[in-house]
């Protein structure tokens, strides 16, 4: 259970514990590891999103002035080959004041992790991203609110 754990593995070392306890129903351990799968499972799944991402090698990444979405579908496309299609890191942008309209990405890298990648382009845009249990996230840094009228109508 705990080798599954440390490899990203919720599934099979939730059903690991439950297995020691059916053997053992006093084995605490395994009690309190199941009791930290229930607590934290969506956030070990959100870390071995992201641990996935340190282990895909991208051989080249060319990117010439386009815009966040566009630079985030071609990771996607370029993670997507490179781990044989056995991971799909799930993109989600939220920008709903269209903020990255105005802010291109120019990348040329090679032979880098794809989380390597990913940094880079948040930088150059000026955007968070936040791991979760099924999508990764991307916002513009200070979540992209728009700015709110001062009095007279001018924007802050």
């Amino acid at each position: 259970g705990m080798i599954a754990l440390n490899n990203g593995d919720v599934q099979l070392a939730r059903e690991s514990f439950t297995t020691v306890l059916r053997i053992q129903p006093g084995h605490g351990n395994a009690r309190y590891q199941l009791l930290r799968l229930k607590n934290n499972g969506p956030r070990y799944a959100a870390l071995v999103r992201q641990k996935k991402l340190t282990k895909i090698m991208i051989p080249a990444v060319d990117f010439d002035a386009v815009t966040l979405p566009e630079a985030v579908e071609g990771l996607d496309i370029l993670i997507t080959k490179e781990s044989k299609e056995g991971f799909s890191p799930n993109f989600v942008i939220q920008d709903p004041n269209k903020l990255f309209a105005d802010r291109p990405v120019t990348i040329k890298l090679g032979n880098v992790p794809a989380n390597v990648v990913l940094e880079y382009i948040m930088r150059m845009a000026n955007a968070s991203v936040r791991y979760d249990e099924h999508a990764i996230v991307i916002r513009p840094l200070g979540g992209g609110a728009a700015k709110k009228p001062a009095a007279g109508g001018a924007t802050e």
